[in-house]
């Protein structure tokens, strides 16, 4: 597995305060790059560069690596054609 990095973003939300959202960081490397809600998958995808999500990601260094994590978590898959 890929190591993450997780950043905090303040984005403001009105004129009252601000909001604190945690941010995940993909590394630049290629990698399999699997997004998830806690439910269900939102994204899979093989890319290099860096993606950031606020939802759950997990990266590896194959396809079937993410597949045994969304088994293991009990994830609800992608459809295979919105898989890229």
């Amino acid at each position: 597995m890929v190591e993450l990095i997780s950043k905090l973003l303040v984005k403001p939300t009105d004129a009252l305060g601000t909001k604190t959202v945690e941010v995940k960081e993909s590394p630049p490397e290629n990698c399999w790059r699997l997004i998830h809600n806690g439910k269900e998958v939102t994204h899979l995808f093989e890319g290099s560069g860096k993606t950031w999500t606020n939802g759950t990601l997990f990266c590896a260094a194959t396809k079937d690596d993410c597949q045994k994590e969304i088994d293991r978590l009990g994830l609800k898959p992608l459809p295979e054609e919105e898989v890229k």
